[in-house]
């Protein structure tokens, strides 16, 4: 699954191993899973999507620029997640720092993340 995500508030967004700089004003992402189950999100600088004529829902041949992994819970969500929640959360304490989150029936995908202002 591809989508696209939107910069401009942020400086930098740091999903603990990588740095995303928003050089681009936006990026295509997609969810990956490897032969082993573990997950991560894939994410390809938008122009070269655009060129390579990836969309949504077409054939994912394609290779991410970096991918960022993702820890998977099964069976976390106390109620069922209907629709696919995608939140990004500032930690209250220390607003630098925050948790990228994935949601779906009981399940949860999630990494730490650092948050860096725009200058």
């Amino acid at each position: 699954m591809i989508s696209q995500v939107p910069h401009g508030l942020f400086g930098a967004i740091d999903v603990v191993p990588v740095t995303w700089e928003p050089a681009e004003p936006e990026g295509k992402t997609g969810l990956a899973c490897d032969k082993d189950g573990k997950f991560a999100l894939a994410v390809m600088d938008a122009g070269k999507a655009l060129k390579a004529g990836l969309v949504p829902f077409g054939p994912q041949k394609w290779t991410p620029d970096f991918s960022i992994p993702l820890e998977l819970k099964k069976d976390a969500n106390e109620k069922v997640v209907e629709l696919m929640k995608i939140e990004l959360a500032v930690d209250k304490e220390n607003p630098s720092t925050g948790t990228l989150t994935l949601s779906w029936g009981k399940h949860v995908l999630s990494a730490p993340m650092a948050i860096s202002l725009a200058k």
